[in-house]
Parts: structure tokens; C-alpha cells; sequence
């Protein structure tokens, strides 16, 4: 297993080129999913410290920021505070205590796993009472 293998699985469209609400958050929870420490060790990847990137070699590597986030991508022309997760969170994810801020902190994917879940759960329902 490797970067290739990972970024097949968790990460196979860049970010940027997601162009809507319900598959953004997909694609988010989807990398975020990719970040758990099984993963990534099942694909021989470390997580960095002080920069937060998964990473194989230097010339392997994936930033864990905005922009390899497909809700900020979408959402970063209109604010922070149009995206859902800001308000589900009803903050920003990197504010202190964020689920962000806990990965940076402690490299936990966990709380930012929890929150898209819930999201998408709530996204999906809106979309099917239309």
C-alpha cells in the first residue's frame, strides 16, 4: 500500500473540483475517514507534526488545510459562516476546540468524523423534504 493507494481510496478527486453542498461534505468525510490511524498506517503514511500532512516522501504528501478540504474549496469565496459545518458547529472547525484544532492538536480525526456525520445526516434529510 502507499500514497497512491490511499489518496484511490479516501481522496481521489482533488477538492477543488467538488461542485455542490451534499458531495463536498461527502468528499470531506470521506478524507477525514482516511485519517484515522489505521488507515493510515494500512497505507504506510505518517502524519507530521507541525504541518499537518499525511505523507510517504517527500514527493508524496497530502496538507491537511483548506485546501485539500472540498467544504472550504466550495465555500471560501462566501466565508467561513455559510459553510454547514460551521453551522453545525456554530463556529469554525479550526477555533479552539474546533474538531480541526483537536486533529491538529492531537491528530485525532474522531471529533471532525462525528461532525461531518451529523452533516450529512442533516443535508441528506434536508434534501429529501424538498
Amino acid at each position: 500500500m502507499s500514497f497512491t493507494s490511499w489518496k484511490k481510496q479516501y481522496y481521489p478527486v482533488p477538492a477543488e473540483k467538488v461542485k455542490n453542498k451534499i458531495a463536498a461534505i461527502r468528499h470531506s468525510l470521506r478524507k477525514w475517514k482516511g485519517l484515522t490511524a489505521h488507515n493510515l498506517t494500512k497505507h504506510g503514511l505518517l502524519l507530521s507534526d507541525g504541518c499537518t500532512r499525511i505523507y510517504e516522501d517527500d514527493d508524496n504528501y497530502l496538507y491537511i488545510d483548506c485546501d485539500s478540504c472540498a467544504l472550504c474549496c466550495l465555500y471560501i469565496e462566501k466565508g467561513c459562516t455559510s459553510c454547514p459545518l460551521y453551522e453545525h458547529l456554530k463556529k469554525r472547525c479550526d477555533s479552539s476546540n474546533g474538531p480541526y484544532f483537536t486533529f491538529d492538536d492531537d491528530h485525532d480525526p474522531q471529533p471532525m468524523i462525528k461532525a461531518l456525520t451529523a452533516v450529512l445526516k442533516k443535508a441528506t434529510k434536508k434534501r429529501k423534504k424538498r
